[in-house]
C-alpha cells in the first residue's frame, strides 16, 4: 500500500467521522499507528484543520500494534 493511498483512506476516514458527528462543538479524532507515516498524517492534519477548525486531528504513532490496539479500544 502506497502513501499516498494511506493519506486517501485517512482523509476519506477523517471526512466520514466529521460528517457522522453532527456536532455544533469542536470534534477530536484520534490518528494512531505508523511510524512510516506519521509525519504525512501531521501534515495532513494540520491542513485540514486550516479548512475546518471546528475538528482538531490528534497524530501519534508508535506503530502498527498501536494503531490496531486503538481501534480496538
Amino acid at each position: 500500500m502506497t502513501s499516498r493511498s494511506m493519506l486517501r483512506k485517512l482523509a476519506v476516514l477523517t471526512i466520514g467521522a466529521v460528517a457522522a458527528s453532527g456536532a455544533s462543538a469542536r470534534t477530536e479524532i484520534q490518528n494512531k499507528g505508523s511510524d512510516t507515516l506519521v509525519n504525512a498524517a501531521q501534515s495532513l492534519a494540520e491542513q485540514y484543520g486550516k479548512v475546518n477548525p471546528k475538528v482538531a486531528v490528534a497524530v501519534s504513532g508508535g506503530g502498527s500494534g498501536t494503531g490496531i490496539a486503538a481501534m480496538i479500544n
